[in-house]
């Protein structure tokens, strides 16, 4: 009788580790059956868990990009002296406080004016403004932006990004997984390195501006008195009108000239004829 037990103790046993063995094997078998969605789905799981891991870092707490903007108004005769100054000064300090000109405008007309833009390191825009200071500035102001929080979003997408697309890599090599599955895998492996690319310039161009300070300057002619700018303004105009009268009465000379000349010739040939019928009477 106890042998009888003892067999179907061992029976049971057995029966127990099959049915253990067989649930295991069919779980394999859906594992070893791979389609696109479940990889991308798992790599995702994996990037969620990496999102949260980047999200607890530290973040900074202040990064401003400042932007200065200063209007001068001088004599006439030294706006394009000082429009020259300031871009022979930013070229001089390109390498060591990164300046760039931007943008820059002269214009010379009767009230000549002049606008300049450029970046550069906070030294050397403070530099700049030190020799724009020596002359009659009439407004400057200084508007500032927090991209703290914009640079700290751009670099956690860029780690989940990574995170997500190394999943992508390691899911690429395995040897079980199907050709279609391969292909979908790889074309977003794809997609993902070009976003990480975009976020990577959105991030160096955000930096930069922090790294960076920007300049705008508006250069504008100094008025005068209203006595001494009636004076000038009365001479300008009294010397434009007599060169206008001169240049005007040239003309009118000219055309009398061209048309009498058809005439005058034609009374010429008439007084020789004259002349010539006379001395033989």
């Amino acid at each position: 009788m106890k042998v009888y037990l003892s067999l179907l103790m061992v029976f049971l046993l057995f029966m127990g580790c099959s049915d253990d063995k067989s649930a295991s094997s069919d779980d394999a078998y859906r594992k070893e059956v791979v389609t696109s969605e479940p990889v991308i789905a798992e790599a995702n799981v994996t990037t969620e868990e990496a999102s949260g891991d980047i999200s607890s870092s530290a973040t900074p707490t202040s990064a401003l990009a400042l932007q200065h903007s200063i209007s001068l108004e001088i004599e006439a005769s030294k706006v394009q002296p000082l429009f020259h100054q300031i871009e022979e000064m930013c070229q001089k300090i390109a390498i060591t406080q990164h300046c760039q000109l931007i943008n820059s405008n002269l214009s010379k007309e009767q009230e000549p004016s002049a606008n300049l833009s450029l970046k550069a390191k906070a030294q050397g825009i403070k530099m700049i403004i030190e020799v724009l200071n020596k002359n009659n500035v009439t407004n400057y102001a200084v508007n500032s932006e927090n991209l703290a929080g914009s640079i700290s979003d751009v670099q956690k997408r860029v780690a989940m990004l990574t995170s997500y697309r190394d999943n992508l890599e390691k899911l690429s090599k395995k040897t079980n997984s199907s050709l279609e599955s391969l292909m979908k895998v790889n074309q977003e492996m794809a997609t993902v390195q070009s976003e990480i690319e975009t976020l990577r310039g959105e991030h160096a161009f955000m930096v930069d501006r922090v790294q960076t300070q920007t300049l705008n300057i508006s250069i504008s002619t100094k008025y005068l008195s209203t006595t001494e700018d009636t004076f000038i303004t009365v001479l300008k105009d009294a010397i434009i009108g007599s060169i206008d009268d001169a240049i005007n009465g040239l003309k009118l000379i000219l055309v009398a000239f061209i048309y009498l000349l058809p005439w005058a010739f034609l009374g010429f040939v008439v007084y020789f004829i004259y002349r010539k019928i006379k001395l033989k009477a």
